[in-house]
């Protein structure tokens, strides 16, 4: 089966690899004819064109199968990540093959009027509106394939977020190239203010050894939460596509390391006309990140391509 995928919201069906099944059923039937005449038998020359029938039944009629199926995106996520499967559901009005091409994806026979889960892998970040896929038949016979490309509405848009980088821990290196940062304070807590016994949620990061070595009870640090722990980060995503999607994988992964300290984060980007955005979770960080930049998925609708 093909699986080249060819432009367009939807094309016309066309066969696959035709020459094998269309040469060897033409050759067939010259041989059968020749039998034929030289034995002069009716009955031989009847079951010929009926062959002959029987082939052209089976090289024509997958189009017109093909004509008739009509897919729906039933269900699928709202979110997804680069490099990482997910599942949509898909239902055919008649039998059929079907291979994801964007998404790429893994082929499933659909049968009709049964919703099938349908692995796609996003290979980039950007927001999905809807997919491409490659959608074939050869019935009734199995004599030769017929295929076509169509796209496929999404019942929702679908938010693909950049991959975390694993070079991990958050900082400015981290954060480049696509992104800088700029004055932020590095006190854990804020500014220290004394200390006071140990609560349940307290971060062990806080226990403060001396005061409780003198008191005998254990003690926290405690200190003036009053002020900005917050760091701010500017995104500048290059055009390319490779390149974009690499800068946003870093700069996840610095937005992530410093949420994980837990210290919130401001994101400034020259497409945000509101000021810097606050991020506290890394879904957020990777919802924003997706939207940023140009949009590899923007051809099949939903965006700017």
């Amino acid at each position: 089966m093909s699986r080249r995928r060819r432009p367009g919201r939807a094309a016309r069906a066309r066969p696959v690899r035709w020459a094998g099944p269309v040469g060897s059923i033409v050759g067939l039937l010259l041989v059968w004819e020749a039998v034929a005449h030289a034995s002069g038998s009716g009955w031989v020359q009847a079951l010929g064109a009926l062959a002959a029938g029987v082939a052209a039944v089976g090289l024509l009629a997958p189009a017109l199968a093909l004509h008739r199926v009509e897919l729906r995106v039933e269900a699928c996520p709202g979110d997804a990540t680069t490099g990482r499967p997910f599942e949509v559901r898909i239902i055919a009005t008649a039998a059929c093959r079907l291979f994801p091409l964007r998404p790429a994806g893994t082929a499933r026979s659909l049968a009709a009027g049964e919703a099938v889960a349908v692995e796609l892998t996003p290979g980039h970040r950007g927001q999905l509106a809807a997919i491409e896929v490659e959608i074939s038949s050869a019935a009734p016979f199995g004599l030769l394939w017929w295929s076509r490309t169509e796209r496929l509405a999404l019942p929702r848009p679908l938010v693909v977020s950049p991959r975390r980088a694993p070079s991990g821990r958050a900082g400015e290196e981290a954060a480049e190239p696509g992104a800088s940062s700029s004055q932020h304070r590095l006190a854990e807590a804020g500014e220290r203010r004394g200390s006071r016994e140990y609560r349940v949620g307290d971060s062990p990061r806080r226990v403060d050894w001396r005061s409780t070595a003198h008191t005998g009870v254990l003690m926290v640090r405690e200190s003036d939460t009053s002020l900005d722990r917050s760091v701010r980060l500017r995104a500048e995503l290059p055009e390319e596509t490779d390149a974009a999607e690499e800068a946003a994988s870093r700069l996840l992964a610095a937005i992530a390391g410093y949420l994980d300290e837990g210290r919130p984060v401001l994101l400034e980007s020259g497409e945000n006309e509101h000021g810097a955005a606050r991020l506290t979770t890394e879904l957020q960080a990777g919802r924003l990140l997706a939207r940023l930049g140009s949009n590899p998925w923007g051809d099949l609708g939903g965006g700017s391509p």
